[in-house]
C-alpha cells in the first residue's frame, strides 16, 4: 500500500469518525434542551462518541488502512457534507424551539441514513474486524432509530 492510499485512508477514518462525534454533539444539545428525554440523548451521545472510538481505532489498525482506502466505497466529500449537515441541526437545535416530538423526528431520520450508508455496508474480503466495527455500526444506528422511535410512540400515546 502506497503512502497516499494510507493518507486517504486515514482522511476517510477521520470524517467518518467526526461524523459520529458531530451526531454525538446533536445529542449531547438534545439532552440539555428536551429534559423529558435527556436519559435517552445522554446515552446516544456518549454510543456516538463510542462509535467514533471504534472508527478511529480501526483507522489505525492494518485492517482499516486497507479498507477505509477503498475509493470507491468511501467518499470524504459525502462523508464531510452529511457531518456539515448535522452541524447545521446543532444550530437550529441551539437557536429555535424545536419541539421535542421533531428532535426525534430528525434524529430517526439521521440513524436511518447512517445504517443506509455504504460506508458501514460489510464486503465480501473485509478483514474480520472490519467486519465487527461495520456491522456494529451499522446495527447500532438502527438500534438507536427504534429507540427514538419507541420514544416518539411514547409521546404520541401520552398526548392521547
Amino acid at each position: 500500500m502506497s503512502d497516499k492510499e494510507r493518507h486517504d485512508g486515514a482522511a476517510v477514518a477521520e470524517a467518518l469518525a467526526a461524523y459520529e462525534e458531530t451526531l454525538g454533539d446533536l445529542y449531547a444539545v438534545y439532552a440539555v434542551k428536551y429534559s423529558r428525554a435527556a436519559d435517552l440523548w445522554q446515552s446516544l451521545s456518549a454510543e456516538e462518541y463510542g462509535h467514533a472510538s471504534l472508527i478511529t481505532d480501526l483507522g489505525r489498525s492494518a485492517d482499516g488502512t486497507v479498507l477505509f482506502a477503498d475509493k470507491q466505497r468511501f467518499h470524504v466529500p459525502e462523508i464531510v457534507a452529511s457531518r456539515r449537515f448535522v452541524s447545521d441541526q446543532i444550530k437550529v437545535a441551539e437557536a429555535t424551539h424545536l419541539s421535542l416530538v421533531e428532535a426525534l423526528e430528525s434524529a430517526a431520520d439521521l440513524e436511518q441514513q447512517a445504517a443506509e450508508q455504504r460506508a458501514y455496508e460489510v464486503h465480501d474480503g473485509d478483514p474480520e474486524n472490519a467486519r465487527r466495527v461495520l456491522n456494529h455500526l451499522r446495527d447500532e444506528s438502527l438500534r438507536h432509530r427504534e429507540r427514538i422511535l419507541a420514544r416518539l410512540a411514547s409521546l404520541d400515546r401520552s398526548h392521547q
